[in-house]
């Protein structure tokens, strides 16, 4: 496996063209690796770190045995590597009060580990879908994963939110256009003065979710002020998602961002 940060000849970093969070249809995703692999090469993406779903019970957890997940990660890595594609191995995991779904030998096979909130349960029935104590568990969560070992990276943390039951919804009411409004609403500043605070003593990375174009910008120059290290991912789940960076290359060039303000390399 190789170390973080490793720049030897066979590990050449490839900021800013990087990919580090895209799913496969070995979870929920609709391409296959090599389709994955195609479109992040044809997109001119150098590093991409595939990241299928490890959530036991969920519907979206992984379609094979572990072990053949790495076999098949291990074999791209080498079919891709004529092609100048650096192929990394991670997985996807939900943040929850149970901890990692993944013994210590599992994790030490991977490069890369995002962890996301995909569930959000207070106890009781949720009538307003702004509810305080709804996205108080969320916040929660998020500084949970932030304390958690072995997780690198902490997904969409005001994207692909887990909004109460569809009936509490407004009907009129986009979902990214509701995340927004949560994301104005509850998580503020004291918010991710914790999240810095957790992610800069820890080494977590927080994502740049390119299928959302989240976090918003002011909270990522916030995060980069503070210390914290981003991550690029776009969290493709199809062709159209698939290697979409383009919301990270945006966020680069409005903040005048550099390597050292990221990840190391997987």
């Amino acid at each position: 496996m190789p170390t973080r940060g490793d720049t030897s000849p066979d590990h050449v970093p490839a900021w800013p063209m990087t990919d580090y969070h895209v799913h496969t249809d070995l979870s929920d995703g609709k391409c296959s690796l090599s389709e994955v692999l195609e479109i992040e090469k044809e997109s001119g993406i150098r590093q991409v770190v595939i990241t299928d779903h490890f959530d036991p019970g969920a519907f979206n957890h992984l379609k094979v045995a572990f072990s053949d997940y790495l076999k098949a990660l291990d074999q791209a890595a080498l079919r891709w590597k004529e092609d100048g594609i650096t192929v990394c191995k991670g997985v996807e995991v939900t943040i929850d009060d149970a901890g990692l779904p993944l013994g210590e030998s599992d994790l030490d096979e991977l490069d890369l580990v995002i962890g996301s909130v995909h569930r959000i349960d207070i106890g009781r029935n949720v009538d307003d879908w702004l509810d305080s104590e709804y996205w108080g568990e969320h916040k929660r969560l998020v500084l949970k994963g932030l304390e958690t070992p072995r997780v690198d990276v902490i997904g969409h943390i005001e994207g692909y939110l887990s909004f109460p039951p569809e009936e509490v919804m407004p009907d009129d009411l986009l979902h990214l256009e509701a995340a927004a409004k949560v994301a104005r609403t509850h998580f503020d500043r004291d918010f991710y003065r914790e999240v810095a605070e957790r992610a800069r003593r820890n080494d977590v990375g927080v994502e740049i979710h390119c299928a959302t174009r989240t976090p918003r910008l002011e909270v990522i120059r916030f995060l980069v002020d503070h210390g914290v290290k981003l991550s690029i991912g776009s969290d493709g789940h199809n062709r159209r998602e698939v290697a979409n960076t383009g919301y990270a290359l945006e966020v680069i060039n409005k903040l005048n961002l550099h390597s050292d303000h990221f990840i190391a390399s997987p």
